[in-house]
C-alpha cells in the first residue's frame, strides 16, 4: 500500500477528486476479477485500515482505489454481495464518500490519502476511558494544523460549502 505525503504548500483537508475513481471503474474491476471473493479477502487483521465507533475499513486487494468499510457489529458483513451504486454527492471531491453498497453491512469507499487525525470515540456521559496516550496524537495533529498555511483554509471552507449545499 502506498502513502503519500503532501509537503506543507499542499496540504488539503478533502482532496481533489481522480475522475477515474468512480462506480464503473470499481465495477470493471469486479467483475474482472473474483470481487466477491476479493472483498473476502480484505476482511483480515493485515488489510485492516482503521476502525471507527460503527465500522471498520479495510484496504481492498489488488486495489488501490478503493476501500471496504462494513459495520463492525455485525457477525458476517459480506454474508450476501449484490453490488449497487450509491448517489455520489460530491463527484469533484474525495471526502473517502462511499460510491457502492454491497449489501446493509458494507459499502465501497473512494480511498482517501493522508493521516488520520481524529480521537478514539468519547462517552459524553463518563470521560474515565479517555487516557493521556489516546489524546497526545490529536493535539499533535491539531498544532501542526496551526501551521497550515491560509489557502488550505480557504480550501477547506470551499469544501465544507460543498458538503453543507449536497448534505442529505
Amino acid at each position: 500500500m502506498k502513502i503519500t505525503l503532501l509537503p506543507q504548500t499542499a496540504v488539503t483537508f478533502g482532496g481533489k477528486r481522480n475522475p477515474d475513481h468512480n462506480f464503473e471503474n470499481f465495477c470493471e474491476f469486479f467483475n474482472k476479477n473474483d470481487g466477491e471473493k476479493i472483498m473476502r479477502q480484505a476482511i483480515s487483521p493485515e488489510l485492516k485500515a482503521g476502525e471507527g465507533f460503527l465500522s471498520k475499513v479495510y484496504s481492498i486487494p489488488e486495489n488501490d482505489a478503493f476501500m471496504l468499510r462494513v459495520n463492525k457489529f455485525e457477525q458476517n458483513p459480506l454474508k450476501t454481495i449484490n453490488l449497487i451504486k450509491t448517489k455520489d454527492y460530491f463527484p469533484n471531491l474525495n471526502l473517502g464518500q462511499p460510491i457502492a453498497r454491497l449489501n446493509p453491512h458494507a459499502e465501497i469507499l473512494i480511498k482517501q490519502e493522508g493521516l488520520p487525525c481524529g480521537i478514539k470515540h468519547i462517552d459524553s456521559n463518563n470521560c474515565s476511558n479517555v487516557f493521556k496516550e489516546d489524546v497526545e496524537p490529536f493535539i499533535a495533529y491539531l498544532k501542526k494544523a496551526a501551521s497550515f498555511p491560509q489557502f488550505a483554509y480557504d480550501e477547506f471552507e470551499k469544501e465544507i460549502k460543498i458538503i453543507h449545499k449536497n448534505s442529505h
